[in-house]
């Protein structure tokens, strides 16, 4: 088990020494792969892979934006022999994204990370999910206890969170009838029963609304934020939930508004968003119109700026075309959406399915 320090709080990473001793045997180039906001980290672990017998010459710290598991590019399987991603988990949905886009994949998990053994044109990489997770202090625990009776309160079934929240949930779970908790993204949750209050241990307001886009009936769902030590009730999902939702409505009145429209269709270089069949899905449902297919890496709205008059038919990540809609100057919809911006179906009859339909994302709900 590795230590850090951010700040006042502490993280753990725990069986490195396991992945740091494959990573030996793979004699190749090595990518650190770690999300915004923790980049610092990864310079301590290029430190701890250095000292535990690499060449320094062949560890690269990738200076990427990185979001999510999905966040894997083309170029980094030509570029290295294995990719440590820190920090995020690899859900079904995204694990079914990769596999279609190599020739060859083998995952073995186990509770602390998971291997990936990757075949590509005659090339074999290595990625490695190793997880990351923050220790509560005393103070969070003091927190945490006298929260004991609100949890209790509200009568909870199930039990979800981000790896690195884990052992915030596990303290959690003595208070709730649940008994395991279970991982969730921002494009993936566990089946669960439309009956249990579900509880999201987390930060922010990201992950919080994942079951609700998936389904869940919000009057259900909870969200405990670990960076306020703070246990929110549906009515707050609700509002942020609900307005977010009346964004969306205005961009398809907005796209309805538009004469001959134009489409530009975004397909990711990244192997865990790129859906080359959702292209197929958005050209065909746009037949008639023109056009375009815009291959991005990450979505740089700067760059997006210079397409005007169009509107941006999203296959990457389907959050892009919810949570983030407001950074577009021109409007962004999913696949899904498309029968609605051209008048085939009603916006009377939205709902957050379309949003998600064809993407393959929750377990079910």
């Amino acid at each position: 088990m590795v230590e850090f320090k951010i700040g006042e709080r502490r993280i753990i990473i725990r069986e490195l020494d396991y992945i740091l001793d494959l990573c030996r045997r793979a004699h190749g180039r090595i990518c650190i792969d770690v999300p915004v906001g923790w980049k610092d980290i990864g310079k301590h672990i290029c430190r701890i892979v250095h000292r535990s017998g690499i060449d320094s010459s062949k560890i690269v710290l990738e200076g990427r934006t990185c979001w999510g598991a999905c966040d894997i590019t083309l170029s980094m399987l030509y570029k290295y022999d294995v990719v440590l991603h820190v920090g995020h988990y690899l859900p079904p949905n995204v694990e079914n994204v990769l596999r279609a886009n190599v020739d060859s994949c083998k995952v073995d998990r186990s509770d602390n990370f998971i291997i990936m053994n990757v075949g590509i044109d005659g090339r074999n990489v290595i990625i490695f999910y190793c997880y990351i997770y923050y220790v509560p202090s005393r103070n969070d625990i003091e927190n945490l206890n006298n929260l004991a009776d609100s949890f209790r309160n509200i009568n909870i079934g199930r039990v979800l969170c981000v790896p690195q929240y884990r052992e915030y949930a596990n303290y959690i779970l003595d208070y709730t009838r649940s008994n395991s908790v279970e991982y969730l993204t921002g494009c993936y949750v566990p089946h669960i029963k439309r009956s249990d209050n579900v509880l999201v241990v987390a930060e922010g307001h990201f992950h919080m609304l994942t079951p609700v886009l998936y389904g869940h009936p919000v009057e259900m769902t909870f969200f405990f934020d670990v960076s306020r030590m703070f246990l929110y009730d549906c009515s707050h999902i609700c509002k942020i939930f609900k307005r977010l939702l009346l964004t969306k409505i205005r961009t398809l009145i907005q796209i309805r508004e538009m004469k001959e429209p134009s489409f530009c269709i975004l397909l990711s270089e990244k192997l865990g968003q790129r859906r080359e069949h959702l292209v197929a899905i958005a050209d065909k449902l746009t037949e008639g119109y023109e056009r375009y297919i815009v291959e991005v890496d990450d979505i740089n709205v700067d760059v997006l700026f210079s397409y005007r008059n169009c509107v941006f038919i999203n296959t990457t990540c389907p959050r892009v075309g919810f949570d983030d809609i407001d950074r577009f100057q021109s409007p962004i919809i999913n696949p899904g959406e498309i029968d609605y911006v051209l008048g085939r179906r009603s916006l009377e009859e939205y709902s957050c399915a379309d949003l998600v339909r064809y993407f393959g994302a929750a377990a079910g709900i």
